[in-house]
């Protein structure tokens, strides 16, 4: 309870001006301003609810992840352990990047604004030909907005056991990459799951974040969707066990 009594003292009031001042106007009419200005104003507070929250962040192999990536539109995928995941990426990011999320989470308050800001997907599980329609629409941005890169949880939900294997993997999530000709990049992250638990007793949260590997486009004449899928969840959850040994290190040393 007391990180988010923090949280509020220290940011209820900018997030509740942002909210009237720019958060509606912004999310109902997106493309009437810049991407890069809307996105900068989201990574602001993002960076400030992550400080109060007491984040903090072990990068593992994020220089080789940005020495490697070209500069244009990629798709990036993630095992997927809390609400607050996407935020995570948000904060490593200077370059915009957005979200599919399941369509419930459009009616949130500010998550639901944050995404729709951000033009990211909305997907219906009971609508096959809803998830296909936003799914081409996120293969035609990759196509043709190099400004904008994807991230996709391909596990579809998140992992409330994050001390065992990871969920398997929607092999749909590689398709618009595929279709568009685009890299994959492959990250894994731990730790995020304590956040926002009201019961943690822990006053600082590491999160891990480690790149793993990509998908250049010229794999993908020898692959499919449903290979590439079983070869992300093999490189995620094998490295999610290293992750987890190097968290319980983190874990004592900054709550000592």
């Amino acid at each position: 309870m007391i990180k988010y009594l923090r949280v509020i003292f220290f940011d209820g009031w900018i997030i509740l001006y942002s909210y009237f001042a720019w958060m509606i106007r912004y999310s109902n009419h997106p493309s009437k301003y810049p991407l890069e200005k809307r996105y900068k104003k989201i990574r602001f507070l993002v960076l400030r609810v992550l400080k109060h929250f007491h984040v903090e962040f072990n990068k593992i192999n994020i220089d080789s992840y940005i020495n490697t990536k070209k500069d244009d539109s990629c798709l990036i995928v993630s095992n997927h352990l809390s609400d607050i995941d996407p935020l995570i990426f948000i904060a490593l990011s200077e370059k915009p990047v957005t979200f599919a999320a399941k369509d419930s989470v459009k009616h949130y308050p500010l998550i639901g604004r944050v995404l729709r800001i951000l033009e990211g997907a909305f997907l219906d599980r009971n609508d096959l030909k809803q998830q296909l329609k936003e799914m081409k629409r996120i293969e035609n941005s990759l196509a043709n907005n190099k400004n904008l890169d994807w991230i996709i949880f391909p596990e579809g939900t998140r992992n409330k056991k994050p001390y065992e294997d990871i969920l398997p993997l929607h092999h749909g999530t590689f398709r618009p990459a595929f279709k568009s000709n685009k890299n994959i990049y492959i990250f894994t992250i731990f730790g995020t799951f304590r956040v926002l638990d009201i019961h943690s007793k822990y006053n600082k949260n590491p999160v891990e974040v480690k790149y793993i590997s990509k998908f250049d486009t010229n794999d993908f004449k020898n692959e499919t969707t449903a290979s590439l899928a079983d070869k992300t969840y093999s490189y995620i959850n094998n490295e999610i066990k290293e992750l987890r040994k190097i968290d319980d290190e983190l874990l004592r040393k900054l709550n000592d």
